[in-house]
């Protein structure tokens, strides 16, 4: 029992390692875009 439990908290501690790969894949070209995107309007005069 108690050794099923400390399985439990290691998956659940290694989750959100695992889970922060697939955040920064889908949130930083999203960031990049907003940053990126107002520099090119002003560099084409728009």
């Amino acid at each position: 029992r108690h050794k099923r439990m400390s399985l439990a908290e290691e998956k659940a501690h290694a989750l959100p390692a695992k889970m922060s790969v697939p955040v920064v894949v889908c949130i930083l070209p999203v960031v990049l875009m907003i940053a990126v995107i107002p520099i090119i309007v002003k560099m084409t005069g728009h």
